[in-house]
């Protein structure tokens, strides 16, 4: 039984990930959400009383998916470049190959995020925070081997690498070409081949 409950919450929790890459959560309906997981409304509010406990469960279930599929596994004995460059290409795989229908959905839901919905806000800031983070980490592990410009700003190069990754998948939409996705890498590797020892 106890089982059922858990799979049961999984596909309310994977049905509510697929429509939010589409357009977040905010105007979607539970009953709209209970019928793609194939349960009742009450069925579905029986495991989440609430819309918010249902996207902080989803933002936690995002949050998995992109650590697995983009950072863990990474070979962090390879350098910096190397391992910044492997985390955009994941990261392409990820939005290109529609792990989530609508893109990544952690762009959708922070695009819907406001200043009313605190937890919600706190969850998706505490994920991206994460990412940022790691990134600045394999930036500053970078300059201690010497692989990168002692002057290279750890958070700059962070922000720089995630506004390119969070770029690509709605632009190459827009515009449905996915040769986009390589224009944005070749912008990668031009900007972290500028951070190399003895560049200007």
């Amino acid at each position: 039984m106890a089982r059922s409950g858990a799979s049961r919450r999984e596909r309310i929790v994977e049905a509510a990930a697929q429509i939010a890459s589409h357009r977040g959560l905010k105007g979607t309906s539970l009953s709209r959400i209970a019928e793609r997981a194939g349960l009742t409304k009450s069925g579905l509010v029986a495991h989440f009383p609430s819309k918010e406990e249902l996207t902080l469960a989803v933002i936690d279930h995002a949050a998995n998916v992109f650590g697995r599929q983009v950072l863990k596994g990474i070979d962090h004995s390879r350098p910096a470049r190397e391992r910044l460059l492997d985390m955009f290409e994941r990261y392409r795989r990820y939005v290109v190959e529609e792990t989530f229908e609508g893109g990544c959905l952690f762009l959708a839901m922070t695009v819907e995020i406001d200043d009313a919905s605190p937890r919600e806000r706190e969850r998706i800031t505490h994920y991206m925070t994460v990412w940022r983070d790691w990134v600045a980490r394999v930036v500053r592990d970078g300059i201690a081997r010497g692989e990168l410009r002692p002057d290279t700003q750890p958070e700059g190069v962070a922000a720089a690498m995630l506004a390119l990754c969070l770029g690509m998948g709605p632009v190459s939409r827009i515009f449905r070409a996915p040769e986009y996705f390589e224009h944005a890498r070749a912008a990668a590797v031009r900007y972290l081949d500028g951070l190399a020892p003895g560049t200007p």
